[in-house]
């Protein structure tokens, strides 16, 4: 587990080298953001267990990626945050500095390491979930919404912090690269007949779906407010 998240910041730590200037510039910029054309603000939870299988694992990533571009193509002004986890969050990047940028956040996601333990999704789901505020970016009001991807299951199900998440305006979608992992993402979203979908090659099929449609235009004039334990 430590040797893996050592990995994982070194990755993280040479690939944020080259970007220090634009990071700083877009840093002023988030402190004063424009309202009229904030969001969507999608934080993509990824599974990052050891429970996952390698070829498994890697289309996972390639799914993040490609769901990361897509979106952005749809809504340029989308903006994107990472977090992954095992048995607790391992690497996760706020919107604050490179949200929007998406070669460098298809990067980071391509580079992620598994992790050591079961799958913990709440770990995962509490980290996202921080990162609606204005402190990490976030501009309020703006569509808010968490895309898990788990690739396992979770020992003793999950808990309350999707309930809580959901409580506080952020919507949440799940994706399932295999069975495992529909039955974690079903326990966490609102209405698993519409928010989980299982991992598919053709990713333009999705935005012809009225769940994509529902995710990328989902408002809320509501603040962001957490729960507490969050």
């Amino acid at each position: 587990m430590k040797m893996s998240m050592v990995f994982s910041k070194i990755i993280l730590l040479l690939l944020l080298s080259p970007l220090v200037l634009a990071s700083t510039c877009q840093r002023r910029d988030a402190s004063s953001p424009n309202t009229t054309q904030a969001g969507p603000f999608v934080a993509l939870v990824i599974d990052s267990s050891r429970d996952i299988p390698a070829d498994t694992w890697a289309t996972m990533k390639t799914y993040a990626s490609n769901l990361v571009q897509d979106i952005s193509v749809h809504r340029p002004s989308a903006k994107f945050a990472v977090v992954q986890y095992g048995s607790q969050a391992g690497l996760g990047i706020d919107f604050a500095i490179f949200g929007s940028q998406v070669p460098f956040i298809t990067q980071v996601i391509q580079q992620l390491l598994p992790l050591s333990g079961p799958a913990n999704v709440d770990s995962g789901l509490a980290l996202a979930g921080a990162y609606f505020q204005p402190s990490h970016g976030y501009v309020p009001g703006a569509s808010a919404s968490i895309l898990v991807i788990s690739g396992s299951g979770q020992e003793g199900g999950v808990g309350n912090v999707s309930r809580d998440l959901r409580a506080a305006n952020i919507s949440i979608y799940g994706f399932g690269a295999n069975d495992a992992g529909m039955d974690t993402v079903s326990q966490i979203v609102e209405d698993p007949s519409s928010d989980v979908q299982r991992v598919l090659p053709l990713f333009d099929d999705l935005f012809a779906d009225s769940f994509f449609d529902n995710m990328i235009n989902n408002t809320s004039t509501d603040p962001i407010t957490p729960g507490a334990q969050l």
